[in-house]
């Protein structure tokens, strides 16, 4: 009888926001086996060894308040995280090794932050892509950001803004992030099953709802400053449960609050 048991490596960036929602993700597959569910996570950091030391980065998960970080810290604290230089040419190697006999691989491997932070997006994506074909694995739920291709987000005063933003000061983070999605968009067909989560706002401070809103199509919900964020740990659930569970396959959907305004207001909280 084929074992239950489903295994999921998580692969993230020791440092940035969107890094962050790989560790959420992380934390909620190992919370999922402290329950007694049928769920292996084999976590693995990527760090840029030209720049920073080796880490997994936990400590530095940017939300508040502390108490946040400590319950990711101590969620992972016993799930020996491998830690690998994105850089290293045996990198694609062990990346193949750890996804051995897994079902599926979330990663969310670099940032869109500005300022001095690591930023390796289409390379680490292009290394796990490589290695999950040596392995075997098909399904990559990977992070992204609104902004990049068709987020289905109706032109606003704030999304126009976010977009100039994005290609004038974060010039480095939306040429990274473009290049991560065409190589995921340009794999062969059956490759892999894809599925791209463009996050909204990622504020450190935004409260966990445990629930979440994805805009897949025009017209599904409109700017709505007041929910204009969504917090990393129901980002870091959904995209979870999608390796767990696949609903949507070889697409990207824009991730955000549950309350957006919209037609989805009508809508289950979780779809």
């Amino acid at each position: 009888m084929a074992s239950r048991t489903k295994t999921v490596a998580v692969v993230w960036a020791a440092y940035g926001g969107l890094s962050d929602v790989g560790k959420m993700a992380a934390m909620h597959g190992q919370l999922m086996t402290e329950r007694g569910e049928p769920v292996v996570i084999k976590p693995v950091a990527l760090y840029d060894g030209k720049k920073d030391s080796p880490t997994h980065g936990l400590e530095a998960t940017d939300v508040v308040p502390s108490e946040r970080v400590q319950k990711v810290v101590d969620a992972l604290a016993n799930t020996n995280v491998e830690i690998m230089d994105v850089n290293a040419k045996e990198t694609e190697e062990k990346l193949a090794a750890t996804f051995a006999g897994a079902h599926a691989v979330v990663a969310t491997p670099g940032s869109r932050q500005p300022g001095n932070i690591s930023r390796f997006l289409a390379l680490g994506t292009n290394k796990i892509i490589s290695a999950m074909h040596t392995a075997g694995v098909r399904r990559l739920v990977l992070g992204s950001s609104m902004g990049i291709g068709d987020d289905f987000l109706p032109t606003t005063p704030f999304g126009l803004f976010w977009a100039g933003f994005l290609r004038i000061f974060l010039r480095a983070a939306y040429a990274d992030l473009k290049d991560m999605e065409s190589l995921v968009f340009n794999t062969k067909p059956g490759e892999v099953d894809f599925l791209l989560v463009r996050a909204m706002g990622l504020a450190p401070e935004e409260p966990v709802m445990g629930a979440w809103r994805a805009i897949t199509a025009p017209g599904q919900g409109v700017w709505d400053l007041a929910h204009k964020n969504v917090a990393k740990e129901d980002i870091g659930r959904f995209m979870f449960e999608e390796a767990l569970r696949p609903t949507r396959h070889n697409v990207a959907v824009t991730l955000g609050h549950r309350d957006l305004a919209g037609p989805l207001k009508r809508l289950s909280t979780q779809q």
